[in-house]
């Protein structure tokens, strides 16, 4: 890796474009501070028209950064999206198509695999995890064997805030670890208690550079706001969802789900305020994405997330399952209060990171085998998407496949677990939506298009193949 003495900073603003060249004007790289959250409506932050949530730290950093209207989770389900963000890889070229168990000793993403942790770690920084894996839970797939100097958080993919054990998959087991060894810390709010841990590594490794990777368990099951979040939605009107008559809710599940994304925007405002108060906020790059849309599932009261005219959720690939909210900030370096249309990915993080900080990718081969790629101009110069087409994969839900080009998208085995429309006989192989005409997905254009249908399939055939490649 050449040390980089300095490096001379340009910025021209010409009409709503910045040109960057070469951005960071000190010997030492920037700071990277990324955040997920989990099972997250598409549409569910202030900045994105939310008129019932609560979300000023997060609006605050959509106001000082670049907000994504088109940006794209890897997958529409957790370990695959996270695999995906990891390694800028289809989460199947990861070997992660789904969710991996959350069980003891069992192995998870493919150890072969180059993370984002080990890309920052080959440049010098310090690197730490607060919050959910869900990446393998043996001990040759847990964060500290992949790429984490320092973590805590839990290893598999859902506990309960407070006693932190989980009871899915199997009998309850508890799942709360600190540098790979097990903390018991019954009581104590984990949403709270990850960023306390992710606020004494900023406090700790100030001198030099570091990369946080912070992944809170919200907005998924159980749903646990505190209470302090949950009288901020005293008056707030309840959510009619699917099966509401079948399954009546004593409790809204609106209030209880935009009180756990208040709970989680509170605590990103204290790590936005250590960054400002140790003075790091120029040096440092601040991330907010959802890693899916939100859940219907019956642990969430089937529904309690907010994705507009988007159909569809977590495990779908229409647009509210795979259509995330996600800001870029890095004050004094990018556009700030500014929004970016361009279609870009979950997978295009690994190597726009490795652009901005000007780190050398460890393995060469990583040139040519990712997925994703760097969206620094997208950001910066308002560029167009460096994308001509995108494709997903989803095994669950009856072997889901999309592909998008320009305005159209092809389903094969479409999913919509929100059953807010229920999917034709003649629909449920093929579907063909038109996202320009109809970007609520109501329509099938398959029959009215066969032409785009059999351009589009063509290119689902190629990206298959690439999915068989042997890496």
């Amino acid at each position: 890796m050449k040390a980089i003495s300095f490096i001379i900073v340009t910025v021209v603003l010409l009409s709503d474009m910045f040109l960057v060249s070469d951005i960071y004007a000190e010997n030492r790289r920037p700071n990277v501070i990324l955040i997920y959250s989990d099972d997250h409506g598409s549409l569910d932050l202030g900045c994105y028209g939310a008129k019932d949530i609560i979300s000023p730290n997060l609006d605050d950093l959509a106001k000082h950064g670049v907000r994504f209207t088109q940006m794209y989770a890897p997958a529409p389900v957790c370990s695959a999206s996270r695999a995906g963000l990891m390694t800028g890889k289809f989460p199947a070229r990861a070997g992660v198509p789904g969710n991996v168990s959350i069980m003891y000793s069992r192995p998870g993403m493919p150890t072969k695999e180059t993370t984002l942790g080990e890309l920052f770690q080959s440049a010098g920084y310090t690197t730490g995890l607060f919050g959910k894996w869900h990446l393998g839970y043996s001990q040759d797939t847990v964060p500290s064997a992949q790429g984490f100097d320092e973590s805590y958080g839990m290893h598999g993919g859902v506990i309960d805030s407070y006693s932190h054990y989980t009871g899915y998959e199997g009998p309850n087991r508890h799942d709360l670890w600190k540098n790979g060894k097990e903390v018991f810390e019954p009581g104590k709010y984990f949403p709270k208690r990850l960023t306390d841990e992710c606020i004494e590594f900023i406090k700790k490794h100030r001198e030099k550079p570091f990369f946080a990777y912070v992944a809170f368990n919200i907005a998924h099951y159980p749903v646990e706001p505190s209470v302090e979040s949950w009288e901020d939605y005293e008056n707030i009107e309840e959510q009619k969802v699917p099966f509401a008559n079948e399954f009546p809710s004593t409790v809204s599940v609106r209030r209880l789900y935009a009180s756990f994304i208040t709970d989680m925007d509170k605590q990103i405002g204290r790590i936005i305020k250590t960054i400002n108060d140790e003075g790091l906020r120029d040096d440092t790059i601040i991330i907010f994405q959802a890693d899916q849309g939100s859940s219907f599932e019956e642990r969430t009261g089937y529904g309690g997330g907010w994705s507009g005219i988007y159909r569809g959720g977590k495990f779908s690939l229409f647009e509210g399952g795979i259509r995330v909210v996600s800001i870029i900030s890095w004050s004094g370096k990018i556009p700030e209060n500014t929004v970016r249309n361009q279609i870009v990915s979950g997978c295009d993080w690994f190597p726009t990171l490795a652009e901005f900080c000007n780190i050398n990718y460890p393995d060469d081969s990583l040139n040519n085998d990712l997925d994703g790629h760097s969206i620094t101009k997208v950001i910066t110069q308002n560029n167009a998407s460096p994308h001509e087409h995108w494709f997903w994969y989803m095994p669950s839900g009856g072997g889901q496949q999309a592909l998008r080009k320009g305005d159209w998208k092809l389903y094969y085995n479409p999913f919509d677990p929100s059953s807010l429309q229920k999917i034709p006989d003649e629909d449920k192989e093929i579907f063909l939506s038109n996202l320009k005409d109809d970007p609520g997905e109501r329509i099938n254009f398959a029959k009215k298009h066969p032409e785009i249908v059999e351009e589009l399939k063509v290119l689902i055939t190629q990206y298959n193949e690439r999915l068989k490649e042997k890496k």
